[in-house]
């Protein structure tokens, strides 16, 4: 054989290979909300393995972790979760919690983006819930992860933000854009 076509085969053979770890390690890619999940608070999947929604219940994690779920970053602030053992929950459903705390949008910083990408990043093949009270956190945070972390465009940003929940931090999160 030629090299040219030996280079073109084992190319193919890296994709296919590839292909195949890939699938091996996402035996159950979240690519629908699941039925016991439907009832979070503005729970959307923007995109395969990426859950966005107001606050889960402990059967809601525990559903989650069932349907393939593997971590929780929770954007909710301090006040919000008094009383509420989140992070047990998730480590009783056997699932990595990740808590960084948004009160508002003051809190939208640009060390809460990098520690929120930082996290995101090193998970990009797991699947993840993201929630706050309602979603407009999580789609803050995703919106100034594209543009600051990912070089996406201010519209590009915005938008990917609503498609995860982004809506009254919408004017705040343009202007920290524009700076």
């Amino acid at each position: 054989m030629e090299v040219p076509m030996l280079r073109s085969l084992l190319t193919l053979f890296i994709i296919v290979v590839s292909g195949l770890v890939m699938t091996v390690a996402h035996p159950k890619q979240i690519s629908k909300i699941p039925e016991s999940l439907q009832n979070m608070t503005n729970v959307r999947l923007p995109v395969p393995g990426r859950i966005s929604a107001g606050p889960p219940t402990a059967e809601q994690l525990v559903a989650f972790a069932a349907a393939g779920g593997d971590i929780v970053i929770n954007l909710q602030s301090f006040e919000e979760l008094q009383d509420i053992p989140e992070a047990s929950w998730a480590a009783k459903a056997n699932l990595d919690y990740f808590h960084i705390p948004i009160a508002g949008s003051n809190d939208l910083t640009r060390e809460a983006v990098a520690q929120f990408d930082q996290i995101v990043t090193a998970n990009r093949d797991r699947q993840m819930l993201m929630h706050c009270g309602s979603g407009n956190r999580v789609g803050a945070m995703i919106a100034l992860r594209a543009a600051w972390h990912q070089g996406a465009t201010a519209a590009e940003a915005i938008a990917l933000g609503e498609e995860y929940g982004l809506a009254s931090l919408k004017p705040h999160v343009e202007s920290l854009l524009k700076e």
